[in-house]
């Protein structure tokens, strides 16, 4: 199958990977733990459409009028990344259960990650848990039938059309925590749905990167093993394309995906205004493709911007 606009961008699993087939090939021989390794890249792929899918759907008015009328595909595709963000996550940390098996019972999850991060930290900012324990709790909430996620479409300050939205509890609260990346103060703070699921969407593939780079981490520490002479499988090394395959994952849409990104940018250059974009330099907006959690930039931007790095 042609994948249209399509890159390539590291698989944050390939060198755990990589050591286990180096040190542990019977781990690899557990079925529960491959089909976790192969299922945490097909649910990425399904975020990362799933956003990409929101900023076009949003540009469709006659879709938009004739099948969501009444916001439910929209909401559905809303609700479906919240699942799919807190699936990931979910996949993350039964990998890491099966790898370093837990004596006794974990009372919290997030306490025993948060422990087992406390080194990593400083380094690595993804690995502080507030932002998922905010994403999974408005996506418990869905399943339990404790929230309302509630769509608007609507036109932002420069007349183009958009998919809002708020996520509230029973008391009209909206659980979702404001940011400059996509929230839109102009309309009482609600959030730009493709801004929102895209800074998520960043969020969680930083975390991917490091989260499996502390599981190897411990692995090699408690094995003492040293993983600076890993390479690639021999059988492999005359086939780049199968070794390219090997060492990361192919995103389609990156285009539409690099374009929310830019929006984001934008909007929180700009205050919360989507009018004066087009006032602040592109090469302001790149230098953010360096900082945290932009990540993914780094391979889906444009050649040009990548060259200037």
């Amino acid at each position: 199958m042609i994948l249209f606009d399509s890159l390539r961008v590291p698989d944050p699993l390939y060198e755990l990977v990589l050591y286990l087939n180096t040190y542990h090939e019977e781990k690899l021989e557990k079925p529960k733990l491959t089909f976790l390794l192969k299922n945490i890249e097909t649910n990425f792929r399904k975020l990362f459409y799933s956003t990409c899918l929101l900023n076009k759907f949003q540009s469709d008015s006659d879709l938009l009028k004739k099948y969501d009328q009444t916001r439910v595909v929209s909401t559905q595709i809303i609700e479906y990344c919240y699942y799919k963000i807190s699936t990931i996550w979910d996949i993350s940390y039964e990998i890491s259960k099966e790898l370093m098996p837990v004596r006794g019972k974990i009372n919290d999850r997030y306490d025993y990650l948060e422990a087992k991060f406390l080194k990593y930290v400083g380094v690595s900012p993804s690995l502080n848990l507030e932002w998922y324990k905010k994403i999974n709790n408005i996506r418990n909430r869905i399943v339990h039938g404790g929230i309302n996620v509630m769509p608007f479409h609507d036109v932002d300050d420069r007349g183009d059309p958009r998919i809002f939205f708020q996520a509230y509890n029973l008391d009209l609260v909206d659980l979702t925590p404001q940011s400059p990346y996509y929230t839109y103060p102009q309309r009482n703070c609600i959030n730009f749905a493709d801004n929102y699921f895209a800074l998520y969407t960043h969020l969680l593939y930083s975390y991917l990167l490091d989260f499996f780079k502390v599981i190897l981490s411990e692995l090699c520490e408690k094995y003492e093993h040293d993983i600076s002479d890993l390479s690639d499988p021999q059988e492999f090394a005359i086939f780049e394309s199968q070794v390219a395959q090997m060492k990361s994952w192919s995103l389609a849409d990156t285009s539409v995906f690099k374009t929310v990104t830019d929006n984001m940018i934008y909007l929180s250059l700009n205050d919360g205004r989507v009018k004066e974009s087009s006032m602040i330099s592109f090469d302001v907006v790149s230098r953010y493709y360096d900082v945290f959690p932009f990540s993914l930039m780094k391979y889906i931007a444009e050649p040009t911007v990548a060259a200037r790095k």
